[in-house]
């Protein structure tokens, strides 16, 4: 029952953050104390804040969020300490702090952190102005440091202890749900229509493939991002070793969904009338081949069945492209209209680019499937 409530995401990430913001005002209120500092509470807000915004689904997108926290309140830090030494607390040094700040970002080509190191150097200001003869501006920025630091290591240690989200599991399904709309996708688009289609029947199919084709830009999308935050992820299933193979699969899916989109665009409609009865069947045993292969890549990466999976592809393709020769031997062109030749040529080639991109990324894949 507790194992079935904690598999909702949402569950997940507000237990974990309501621990990290617990421990982090704590910890906070503790070391406060113990440097005797007036403003105590200050310490553990900041640090609760910067243990509930850095806190995310999984642990890979906490490092990136903790990281860029962390330079910019450095950044913020220093430079409103300085600003506020020099310059005191007014609104005209305020506004020109922030300015300073967002530039200094700007130049170290920091833009994610530019947002945190503004408010760090406003905080700096604002809290010395409200107690000026207590504290130096020395000592608040090196505790707005302190307070984002140990709010942010207590994010990545709870991340990592309770309930950590696994990575490799996430960019799996991802993986195995893009696969098999690809293949499906691909079955549409390479089909060779046996009758001329209605046009109301045309409008809807392609209604129906154009939404595939977005669901599968989207998933690819979201795939790579899965990757970009493993490859942050230290700890993730030994996953730096290969994350930049993994972004190359996604790189030649996203080349093999183009050209399926490209074949899906190929009027076919004659291709059917024009194609004797041997060359159909070649035609239809490669594309049977290539479909196997979709599956081979699905059983790869869940490592299920590996023995059984086999590339066939090339003896398949040498096959097609010999009944090819013998195809164009026997037929003469001049018998078709130029636009139908075009289509068949193109066809071909597109359908063997596709099988080479598959059995690139199924080679691919079983060398950077982590152990």
């Amino acid at each position: 029952m507790i194992k079935q409530f904690f598999k909702r995401l949402d569950l997940r990430i507000a237990t974990k953050t309501a621990i990290a913001a617990g421990c982090s005002y704590a910890i906070a209120n503790a070391y406060s104390a113990y440097f005797s500092r007036p403003d105590i509470l200050t310490s553990g807000l900041w640090c609760v804040v910067a243990s509930i915004v850095v806190m995310q689904a999984n642990i890979g997108s906490t490092y990136k969020a903790g990281g860029m926290r962390f330079i910019g309140s450095i950044i913020g830090s220093i430079i409103g300490a300085t600003a506020t030494f020099y310059l005191e607390a007014t609104p005209v040094t305020l506004g020109l702090t922030v300015a300073i700040t967002i530039v200094v970002c700007a130049i170290l080509q920091l833009q994610e952190a530019y947002r945190i190191a503004a408010l760090s150097g406003a905080v700096v200001m604002l809290s010395w102005a409200v107690h000026p003869e207590l504290v130096t501006p020395w000592e608040i920025g090196f505790f707005r440091s302190l307070d984002a630091s140990v709010g942010i290591i207590i994010a990545i240690i709870v991340s990592h202890i309770i309930l950590p989200e696994q990575t490799w599991l996430n960019i799996q399904n991802k993986f195995i749900q893009t696969v098999q709309i690809t293949k499906t996708y691909f079955h549409q688009a390479v089909e060779i229509p046996k009758s001329p289609t209605i046009s109301t029947e045309t409008v809807t199919s392609e209604r129906k493939q154009n939404k595939e084709l977005e669901n599968l830009l989207d998933l690819l999308t979201q795939l790579r991002a899965e990757v970009d935050e493993a490859k942050v992820d230290i700890f993730s299933f030994n996953f730096n070793n290969n994350g930049n193979d993994w972004l190359l699969i996604i790189r030649d899916l996203d080349i093999l969904v183009e050209t399926i989109a490209i074949v899906e665009e190929i009027p076919k409609e004659n291709l059917n009338n024009i194609l004797d009865e041997s060359l159909k069947w070649h035609v239809e045993k490669f594309i049977d081949e290539c479909q196997k292969t979709f599956d081979d890549l699905q059983s790869i990466c869940l490592k299920t069945n590996l023995g059984e999976t086999s590339d066939k592809i090339p003896e398949n393709e040498h096959l097609l492209v010999v009944e090819l020769e013998r195809f164009r031997k026997t037929h003469v062109t001049r018998d078709f209209s130029l636009a139908d030749v075009e289509n068949l040529y193109s066809y071909f080639f597109h359908l063997r680019y596709i099988a080479k991109l598959l059995r690139k990324v199924r080679q691919q894949l079983m060398q950077s499937k982590p152990d």
